[in-house]
């Protein structure tokens, strides 16, 4: 199956996932976060069109293809494609983008 054509629908596909450094950029990560909650840094492969509220409107993503993003290693369904393993999550799983700007 060719995941790179993937459009999620509320839903955020991942791949590159790496154990969090003690330090991201000017964000220092405690050993206590570090060690107990493994947590991860992915790169944005696809973004799903959004939730959808209550009242019907679609909510926005507040993540954007290319976005590298913080997540507990826990979070998603792994996805086996060929040698790569990514990961689909929720947009709400996702605690942060991490550096660089957010556009969209």
């Amino acid at each position: 199956m060719d995941f790179d054509a993937l459009r999620p629908f509320n839903k955020t596909l991942l791949i590159q996932m790496h154990p969090v450094a003690e330090q991201i950029g000017s964000i220092y990560l405690p050993s206590s976060t570090k060690n107990g909650s493994n947590m991860r840094t992915a790169m944005v492969l696809a973004v799903g069109t959004g939730a959808e509220s209550e009242h019907g409107h679609t909510i926005r993503p507040r993540s954007c293809v290319g976005n590298t993003v913080l997540l507990y290693d826990f979070t998603g369904t792994d996805i086996v494609d060929g040698d790569r393993v990514l990961r689909l999550v929720n947009e709400d799983d996702l605690l942060g983008v991490i550096g660089g700007s957010n556009d969209r």
